[in-house]
């Protein structure tokens, strides 16, 4: 007699694998860090993860729902959010921010739970000349470069350079590359009477006279507040913020401050994406102005040791040494998507 071969409820198999999954958890107190990618789950309800680390992260926001950085998807639910030293929520963080945030991270390094996260602009004023045939604009004395991966706020019509003129006001995020320039991974329109903003590095300064430029941007800081500048005053090669008003080409400060700094303690989980500012060896440079360095155990993903130099796009998974240098035990190069 000729037997029918069994049918298989895949539904059924499924909920059931699910269900057993979360029995062992609940069993084990816990202690499962399910990869979010093998289950389509709703925002808000990432699964629970175990063996976490603290961890510090910068990069770039690549996906929502809860919040995508470096490839890693965070539970914002009670996290403190920060917008240019504002308090902010949740929706004002887009796809392109470059942020900086501090929380936990599963074992797995796939899901985590933030506690902060910040996000700093680099520029926030008039566009001074839009430069599309060489991809690039001048924005408050900054030069700034447009990439296949800078994203554009729904106001921006085309959502390209083409709508872009100079006179905009703009808020523009992004990376500082080797040469000082920014490259732009989101621009967004700003309210015509925002406050003027530009991060970048002391040039030129003139102590005498109080002034300084960052690139093309002349600063006059004799009146301003200072705060959290070490040695108590800005010098040439210092990462500044500077909050102020223009008067020609004419940057006059209100607040300067120092430029924001990734929190580090030695020991502690670490991953930045961005760029390569400085580099001497695979064992010395800088990514975003951090140092790091690689050991004979770091692995590679998307290329290899040979590839690592100025300019090159990375994400480094580390930890902070004594001497607040990263040690690599992982990088990936290009970026890190959901």
């Amino acid at each position: 007699m000729k037997t029918e071969p069994r049918k298989f409820n895949v539904t059924g198999i499924l909920l059931l694998a699910l269900f057993a999954l979360a029995l062992l958890a609940a069993c084990s107190g816990g202690n499962i860090d399910v990869a979010v990618g093998e289950v389509n789950l709703p925002p808000g309800s990432l699964p629970p993860f175990t063996n976490s680390e603290p961890v510090v992260a910068q990069g770039t926001i690549t996906g929502f729902g809860d919040l995508t950085v470096n490839g890693v998807r965070y539970d914002t639910r009670g996290a403190s959010i920060v917008v240019d030293s504002q308090p902010g929520v949740l929706s004002d963080l887009k796809a392109g921010h470059v942020v900086m945030l501090s929380g936990r991270i599963g074992g797995l390094g796939l899901t985590g739970e933030a506690s902060t996260v910040h996000m700093h602009s680099l520029v926030t004023g008039p566009v001074d000349s839009v430069d599309v045939g060489n991809g690039r604009l001048m924005a408050m004395g900054q030069t700034v470069q447009i990439g296949p991966d800078t994203q554009y706020s729904v106001d921006i019509d085309p959502a390209t350079m083409e709508g872009l003129a100079a006179g905009d006001h703009a808020r523009i995020s992004g990376y500082f590359d080797a040469a000082g320039n920014i490259r732009a991974t989101r621009i967004e329109t700003a309210a015509a009477d925002a406050p003027l903003q530009v991060t970048g590095e002391v040039r030129d300064h003139d102590i005498a006279n109080l002034l300084f430029d960052i690139n093309r941007l002349l600063v006059d800081y004799g009146s301003a507040i200072l705060i959290d500048l070490p040695g108590g005053a800005p010098s040439n090669g210092m990462t500044v913020r500077v909050i102020g008003t223009l008067s020609d080409a004419l940057l006059v400060a209100e607040r300067l401050q120092s430029g924001p700094a990734l929190p580090d303690s030695t020991g502690e989980r670490v991953q930045i994406g961005g760029i390569i500012t400085r580099f001497a060896s695979t064992a010395d440079f800088e990514v975003n102005g951090i140092a790091v360095g690689t050991t004979p155990a770091s692995t590679f993903s998307n290329g290899n040791s040979g590839d690592l130099r100025l300019n090159a796009r990375v994400t480094i998974d580390g930890e902070f040494d004594t001497g607040s240098r990263i040690l690599a035990a992982r990088i990936t190069f290009g970026e890190t998507g959901p």
